[in-house]
């Protein structure tokens, strides 16, 4: 069949495309009020929607008193401020399932797997409102000055090229007697990249789906320090994390057309078919020791297949101003690792830091994300291992879309290892995404993933 050139196709196309409003979904009980640690639950109606066009907005304020001048209100900034999120149906079939560590699930996911345009436009970041101070979710760091401020876990990293990176803290009064820091945020649910919250496709699941979240804890929210140089102890703790104006907007499809087309579909016996993403997080704490050696067994509960695993190494003590220091920056973590998978290993040398193989190691793959450098990768150190045999090809075109089957079959259980040396006989916390994917398929019979 012949393809004419564009400039001879004088074929006019009509071209069919979704339109969205948004509905403002409050809080099931309770008021738009809450504290850290708090549930807070919300249902969707059964209407078609798109759920990586959604977003949250709230106001949280923290409280301190007993403070000195010296002292500041240090808020976390590039994470979700939820323990656990949950979206499942009435009967049990749970679309997305993290019960525990949402908060390192996000600040994980939300420096590897966003792109630098999200960074740079703020987009797909938890954001903050123009009357909040400071504004930006990212911060311009300048060379020229000797020394850049992205305070957290290391005050000065020099560098020969100017670079954007983004915003781990917000600092805010000196807790002078007593203070209060407010911030207004706008949180787009598709920063819980790699779930089905990223999914931007409109929906309609035909049956009341519940959106659970449990708020973190202070400790995984906030914290009191000297400044942006010290973050030594302070003299006051937080007293208190309050949530207020908290209202989930979703995005509802408004094309007619596309609304009569997906309840035909969903109302058929063959019904609407959908590849989702389904991640799990196991944590590993290892005790005193300069050998660390995780094992992880994988099978169907993952997902119909794995498309990747991406682990971190973070102090036991995670929380307050280590709450998010998974950092190898002066390799006093993790000295070197390989891993395995079925007892074979994935790379046929030793990963060693100091050589910086782990930045060559991950450098194509960092490519077009936050992370532009091998300073900025130390600052965010992890491994991954990709078993998605279309990563490169996607990554080469620009392109990200989730309903491709990739990956290995969890037909069977397999085992994945990492195994590390690390600087000394340390303790140490490990976090491990599994990224696997599910089918959902919605039918006239009802909603089933698996």
């Amino acid at each position: 069949m012949s393809v004419l050139d564009q400039t001879l196709d004088y074929q006019s196309k009509q071209l069919e495309n979704s339109s969205y409003t948004h509905m403002k979904i409050v809080r099931q009980s309770g008021s738009q009020s809450a504290n850290a640690g708090d549930d807070l639950q919300f249902e969707i109606p059964v209407q078609a929607v798109n759920l990586g066009r959604s977003y949250l907005t709230y106001d949280i304020t923290t409280t301190v008193t007993g403070g000195a001048s010296t002292d500041y209100i240090w808020h976390h900034e590039g994470i979700v401020p939820f323990q656990s999120v949950q979206l499942f149906t009435r009967g049990g079939q749970y679309l997305c399932d993290i019960r525990d560590d949402a908060t390192m699930y996000s600040r994980i996911v939300g420096s590897i797997d966003s792109t630098d345009t999200e960074l740079e436009e703020g987009s797909g970041h938890p954001e903050q409102s123009a009357a909040a101070a400071p504004v930006d979710i990212v911060e311009p760091l300048h060379p020229s000055s000797g020394s850049e401020r992205y305070v957290g876990y290391s005050a000065t990293q020099s560098t020969d090229k100017p670079y954007w990176e983004q915003r781990y803290l917000s600092r805010g009064p000196a807790t002078d007697g007593s203070a209060t820091f407010t911030q207004k945020k706008l949180l787009p649910l598709k920063f819980l990249k790699d779930t089905i919250f990223e999914v931007d496709k409109s929906i309609l699941f035909r049956e009341v789906i519940v959106l659970k979240v449990k708020l973190a804890a202070k400790e995984k929210l906030a914290y009191t320090a000297r400044d942006d140089s010290n973050t030594a102890a302070a003299s006051a703790a937080i007293s208190s994390v309050a949530f207020s104006n908290i209202n989930l907007y979703v995005a509802q499809e408004r094309n007619a057309s596309v609304v009569e087309a997906l309840n035909a579909q969903t109302n058929s016996q063959e019904g609407f078919s959908l590849l989702v993403p389904f991640p799990s997080l196991y944590t590993n704490n290892i005790n005193n020791s300069n050998k660390h050696n995780i094992t992880i067994r994988l099978n169907k509960y993952h997902g119909s297949s794995l498309k990747k695993i991406q682990s971190v190494c973070a102090v036991q003590a995670d929380n307050n101003s280590d709450a998010y220091n998974f950092e190898n920056i002066a390799n006093d973590k993790v000295q070197d690792y390989y891993t395995n998978i079925n007892n074979n290993r994935l790379t046929e040398f030793n990963v060693v830091s100091a050589d910086n193989l782990d930045w060559m190691t991950h450098k194509k793959r960092c490519k077009g994300t936050p992370i532009y450098n091998a300073k900025i990768y130390k600052r965010n150190w992890f491994i991954e291992d990709e078993f998605s045999n279309c990563a490169d090809k996607m990554s080469d075109m620009k392109t990200k879309d989730t309903n491709v089957y990739s990956g290995i079959d969890l037909n069977e259980e397999i085992r994945y290892d990492i195994y590390a040396t690390m600087a000394s006989s340390l303790s140490r916390k490990w976090f491990s995404l599994i990224h696997g994917q599910k089918v959902l398929n919605i039918n006239q019979s009802g909603l089933i993933i698996g």
